[in-house]
């Protein structure tokens, strides 16, 4: 068993209580809800398609952790077509 005092992990409720802090603009819960459905697009590739969007709104707010994360995606092409000026253009934004 991992996580913390005794409680197995429930993704589908880190999903739920991740997306209630979404719902109201969190940047830190949209990011955290963002990798958790990275860690789960080869279950559903809508996933990758809805992180990545989570992920642009928040790194815009200035959120450094998505821009950074974002900066990463379009480098290595990773859930998405690699694309170096849209790499540079977040990764650039962490020197802002």
């Amino acid at each position: 068993m991992r996580g913390g005092n005794g409680i197995k992990p429930d993704m589908e409720a880190a999903k739920d209580w991740l997306s209630k802090g979404n719902e109201s603009y969190n940047n830190d819960s949209t990011y955290a809800l963002s990798k958790l459905l990275l860690q789960q697009a080869h279950l559903d590739e809508d996933n990758a398609r809805k992180a990545i969007s989570w992920l642009t709104t928040a790194a815009a707010s200035g959120h450094t952790a998505s821009q950074r994360e974002l900066g990463t995606i379009y480098l290595l092409g990773t859930h998405t077509e690699t694309d170096y000026e849209e790499s540079a253009y977040w990764l650039g934004k962490l020197l802002d």
